[in-house]
Order: C-alpha cells, then structure tokens, then sequence
C-alpha cells in the first residue's frame, strides 16, 4: 500500500520539475529532440534504400539462377534422350547380331 503512494506521487514530482523548466531551455530540448528525431528518420531511410536496392539485387540473382537452372535441366533432357536413343540403337544392334548368330547356328546345325 505505501509503495503505491509512493509511485503515484513520484509521477508528480517528475512532472513539477519539467514545469520549472525555463523557456529557453524547454525550446532547446524540443530543438534537440527534434534534430535525434530526423536524424534517426534519415538513418532509417538510408537503411530502407539499402534494403531495397540489396532485394532487386536478390531477385536478379535469383532470376538467373532460375535461367541457369532451366538451361541445365535442358541440357540434361538432351543427354537423356541422346544417351536414351543410343542405348536403344546398340540394344536394337546387339538383337540383329544375336539373332544372325543364332540363325548362323541353326544352319549349320540343319547341315550336319
């Protein structure tokens, strides 16, 4: 219960002393608390403009990366139907020679 008077009374006290402030010196705060406040807006936009220019930069970064990746992914299509294609062949040769082998065998097998 007295801490809450106290507390109560010390918001009083603090607000009688700005009160006894002299004109003067009251101008001068608000001057100087004025000045931190536009300095602190000028740091923030500074900060907002890097940001800004660092997220294009990212988003063109990223853009060519995905151009990068969808070369690749094509590039690799291309092996794959090459290399598809030629397995194919050599599988389609490998049957023809084993099929003219097989048939070389039968033959000589008949003229025994």
């Amino acid at each position: 219960m007295q801490s809450t008077t106290l507390n109560n009374s010390h918001p009083l006290a603090s607000t009688q002393q700005v009160r006894h402030v002299s004109a003067p010196d009251r101008q001068l705060a608000i001057d100087q608390l004025a000045g931190a406040v536009g300095e602190h807006a000028l740091r923030q936009a500074e900060i907002d403009q890097r940001m800004a220019t660092r997220l294009i930069e990212l988003r063109d970064e990223l853009s060519a990366a995905k151009d990068e990746i969808r070369s690749l992914r094509a590039q690799v299509e291309q092996l794959i139907q090459g290399i598809s294609q030629g397995l194919a062949q050599a599988h389609s040769q490998s049957t023809r020679d084993a099929r003219t082998v097989l048939q070389a065998s039968v033959e000589r097998l008949r003229n025994r």
